[in-house]
């Protein structure tokens, strides 16, 4: 079964920030973006050279800030369409399983945020959340408990977003 139109489009357009914020995180300028070129700089400041490595600062923080954050936000809506399910479901009595899994997802980004003062182990966090989360919804769908054209949508968003994570990590790890 195809996927439908409207939620391919908005999938793709949700990968977007993903991108964007991993992008800006790899191509802000490596050497620059440290600490240590910056110092050496207010030291013997020369306006131009100051001002271009305090945004290339600013880019390197704000692509990795946004990444985690939106990386959590997407978590905490993941796990929201699974209550959803779970209440529409059973609405009296909704799988106690269900609601404890998806708060699980939301407090796995909360616990990448609250470490990413260690970035490489946040990034891993949220990749291996992101994986775990497709490998439910894929179990839900060969279980009939989803349509079946949730499985594409949900392999390609969560390949999406676990390539920017990985892409992220890859530039911490790997500087050069």
């Amino acid at each position: 079964m195809r996927i439908p139109f409207i939620p391919l489009v908005l999938t793709a357009l949700g990968l977007v920030p993903f991108f964007a914020s991993s992008f800006a995180f790899i191509w802000a300028d490596g050497e620059r973006a440290t600490l240590e070129p910056l110092l050496r700089a207010a030291a013997n400041p020369q306006a131009d050279e100051l001002r271009r490595l305090e945004e290339a600062k600013t880019l390197l923080v704000l692509g990795l800030q946004s990444l985690f954050f939106y990386s959590a936000a997407i978590l905490s809506f993941l796990g929201g369409i699974r209550w959803g399910m779970a209440i529409a479901a059973e609405p009296q009595s909704p799988h106690p399983l269900t609601l404890m899994l998806g708060v699980f997802a939301a407090l796995i980004a909360w616990t990448a945020l609250v470490i990413a003062f260690q970035p490489s182990v946040a990034l891993l966090m949220l990749i291996g959340a992101f994986g775990l989360h497709l490998l439910w919804d894929l179990a839900s769908v060969r279980a009939g408990i989803v349509v079946s054209w949730y499985a594409q949508l949900r392999t390609l968003a969560t390949v999406g977003a676990v390539v920017a994570l990985a892409l992220a990590w890859a530039r911490l790890n790997w500087p050069g």
